[in-house]
């Protein structure tokens, strides 16, 4: 889904997600990959309450030495919120790069 997205245009995916306690650890390894796989920048809230483990998630690419990595800007326990910024130009040609050989993107 997110592929998808990013290949009609999307600049930043939102992915609000009800994970149990103990799915938080892989989800936070899900979202990571779906951030460098897609080149974008992924802000995933997850409900916070007696079942579902919250740790909601802004997560960005730095670049270094001309690989895109990861990156928790911002780890929200509880109903917590954040405030951060993206320069998306910086997105622009890695995506570009990255699905050069894939149909449907430009």
């Amino acid at each position: 889904v997110a592929n998808t997205f990013v290949k009609k245009g999307a600049e930043v995916l939102f992915s609000p997600s009800r994970i149990v306690k103990r799915g938080i650890i892989p989800w936070h390894l899900y979202v990571q990959t779906r951030a460098l796989e897609n080149r974008i920048p992924i802000l995933a809230a997850n409900v916070s309450n007696q079942r579902f483990g919250g740790d909601s998630l802004i997560i960005d690419l730095v670049e270094k030495e001309k690989i895109m990595i990861p990156k928790i800007l911002a780890k929200l326990k509880g109903e917590n919120s954040a405030v951060k910024s993206f320069v998306l130009s910086k997105y622009i040609q890695s995506r570009k790069t990255r699905f050069s050989d894939a149909r449907g993107f430009s």
